[in-house]
């Protein structure tokens, strides 16, 4: 039955039909097909496919890497809240953004994510996590005031 699913997911990558090869790939349990294919393609309806997979098989680490390769930042936000996997996004984005964005800038909607994250600790009062994703996120301003914050309860 797999080899059916493969040669009709060959069929449709051959037609320029990503996400359909890539929805065959998947249910025909040739992953790393998929895989190759959303890579080679960066078709955002294919990662959102393959994410969505990785996701349904908790591996949430490789579901954002597929959001973010395919530029859908939005549902990488999403994913990250959705979870509480806040260091991994950062980790992942950053990465990103140093490999995949020329001018070596942040994309607006991770940058709103990382001010999202930094929003999530200053209710937690936590400063210093806020701090960083302020940065991150490019909010300087709030970088210090996140700091001075901080340095308000020590004292």
């Amino acid at each position: 039955m797999e080899g059916s699913f493969r040669s009709a997911a060959e069929s449709y990558q051959k037609a320029s039909d990503v996400v359909n090869a890539v929805r065959l790939y998947l249910k025909g349990e040739d992953v790393e097909e998929a895989i190759q294919l959303v890579k080679e393609t960066r078709s955002r309806d294919g990662g959102m496919l393959v994410a969505s997979y990785f996701a349904g098989h908790d591996d949430v680490d490789t579901a954002l890497r597929f959001l973010l390769i395919t530029r859908l930042h939005e549902d990488a936000v999403q994913l990250t809240f959705q979870h509480g996997l806040f260091e991994l996004f950062a980790t992942l984005a950053m990465a990103y953004c140093e490999k995949e964005v020329p001018s070596g800038g942040t994309p607006l909607a991770i940058a709103e994510g990382f001010v999202r994250i930094s929003e999530f600790y200053q209710g937690h009062k936590d400063h210093l996590k806020a701090a960083k994703f302020c940065h991150l996120g490019g909010e300087l301003d709030k970088v210090h005031r996140s700091l001075l914050r901080d340095l308000q309860l020590i004292i």
